[in-house]
Formats: C-alpha cells, sequence, structure tokens
C-alpha cells in the first residue's frame, strides 16, 4: 500500500446507491423460517378425559407411552405426555436410591412393613 498500488476489491456503488454489506448479500439467498403453530387446541373436556384415564392402573402407562411417541397426537398432550414420564422415571431412581441407602445403613424392610401394616 505504501506504493500507491491499492485497489479496492469491490467497486464503489453508483450514486444514490447504497453498498450491501456482504454478509446481507449471503443471507438473501435463503429463504425465511417458515414457522407453524398447531391449529387445534386440547379442548377442556378432553383434559377431562385424559386425566381420567391416567388415573387408571396399567391403562396409564400404555395411555402415556402412546400419546408420548404417536405422531398423531397433538404437541401439547405429546409434551405432557413425556414430562409425566420423565418425572415417573425420576421417581423411580430416587426410589431405588433410598431403599438402597437405607439397606446400606441396616434398615429392615420386612419389620418396617411389618410394623406398617399392624398401625393400619
Amino acid at each position: 500500500m505504501a506504493n500507491g498500488n491499492y485497489q479496492p476489491t469491490q467497486q464503489m456503488p453508483a450514486q444514490g446507491q447504497h453498498a450491501q454489506p456482504q454478509y446481507q448479500q449471503q443471507y438473501q439467498q435463503y429463504p425465511p423460517r417458515q414457522i407453524s403453530f398447531d391449529k387445534k387446541a386440547t379442548s377442556t373436556g378432553q383434559w377431562m378425559l385424559t386425566l381420567f384415564l391416567v388415573c387408571i392402573p396399567v391403562v396409564n402407562i400404555i395411555l402415556l407411552l402412546v400419546w408420548a411417541f404417536s405422531s398423531s397426537t397433538e404437541r401439547s398432550k405429546k409434551n405432557w405426555a413425556r414430562a409425566n414420564i420423565i418425572w415417573a422415571i425420576i421417581g423411580i431412581i430416587v426410589t431405588v436410591a433410598l431403599i438402597a441407602i437405607g439397606t446400606a445403613m441396616g434398615v429392615d424392610w420386612n419389620q418396617v412393613v411389618q410394623q406398617y401394616s399392624q398401625r393400619y
């Protein structure tokens, strides 16, 4: 540059035009992202039926798995079912950990169950 042979890499815009930065030129080649929203919402009646069905033993496990992994399930119910499954797994892990800790500390679980059953 000291010898005066510097030449710009881009041509200067014509008068009245503004130069676009290179990143904008690259960005313009991609179409805008489309965001989709669920148009149908789960009604109150459907939620009441859902909560009733989840109260039934064995049926609840089957339905939660179906709702969590089915492609035809509405997004809100799918997320709700997945959250319930995650909480159930956390509960099982905590219960097993507490039983293991109690056993390591010498708790006699047969005696605990017998004392509990005698009270009630």
